[in-house]
């Protein structure tokens, strides 16, 4: 089985109107050095998209087409971004799509940014609101669900793409800043439950708001390793 990672390099710019994510490259680097036996396909660019400069909606569309071109060199695509938006692209791809986080990040009204990039891909047509199902989403975030719903985390369904924030991982792992964690009420959920959604055999997955300096525990590696593991 072939593995390709490739990174997206977005990052969030908070005091930035509307939360636009910015294209910064190289930061991606170390988290696709940590999936092993990977072809690292480096990170994505377009012509559009200038260092230091917001992305639009041009370049994701750039991104999506190189992602469809990487997918067919290898049996399974793993994405990194450090900013969720970065996930828009995948949402390109036909199928299910199986979203953990605990926001919806489907807010109305926005520009194409991490807190409204799922609701773009419905308005644009790109992705049946029906066909993404989400997971870990917080009572008080329900209503930006979406009508694929909030699913059973512990019996995840089928999907063709794996979108996964990893601030909806419980606090225990460490895996991010807390003052970057939503207050999850103890309501965050074990790796188990990505790595069986991963098992339903994806043809891309992949992981956003991962920063490695925050990583107190270093759990990505064994995270990210063993959804993938699961996947193949």
């Amino acid at each position: 089985m072939k593995i390709g990672v490739v990174g997206i390099p977005l990052r969030d710019k908070p005091l930035f109107p509307n939360h636009a994510p910015f294209y910064e490259p190289k930061i991606t680097d170390a988290a696709r050095k940590m999936v092993k036996g990977a072809i690292d396909f480096g990170e994505l660019k377009s012509a559009t998209a200038k260092k230091g400069a917001p992305v639009n909606a041009f370049a994701m569309a750039d991104f999506a087409r190189q992602l469809f071109s990487l997918r067919k060199k290898c049996d399974l695509l793993v994405v990194f971004g450090e900013s969720h938006a970065a996930a828009y692209p995948l949402y390109f791809f036909p199928g299910k799509v199986s979203r953990f986080d605990l926001h919806g990040d489907a807010f109305r009204g926005m520009r194409l940014n991490s807190t409204s990039y799922v609701r773009h891909a419905i308005g644009n047509g790109i992705k049946q609101e029906a066909d993404i199902t989400n997971y870990g989403i917080l009572g008080k975030n329900a209503f930006l669900a979406t009508a694929g719903g909030i699913g059973n985390a512990n019996k995840p369904q089928r999907c063709d793409v794996l979108d996964i924030d990893v601030d909806v991982l419980d606090k225990k792992y460490k895996i991010m800043a807390e003052k970057r964690m939503a207050i999850g009420n103890g309501k965050q959920l074990p790796a188990e439950n990505v790595y069986a959604a991963a098992k339903t055999k994806p043809k891309i997955v992949g992981f956003f708001e991962y920063v490695p300096s925050e990583d107190k525990k270093k759990f990505g590696t064994k995270f990210f390793n063993e959804t993938v593991k699961a996947a193949v």
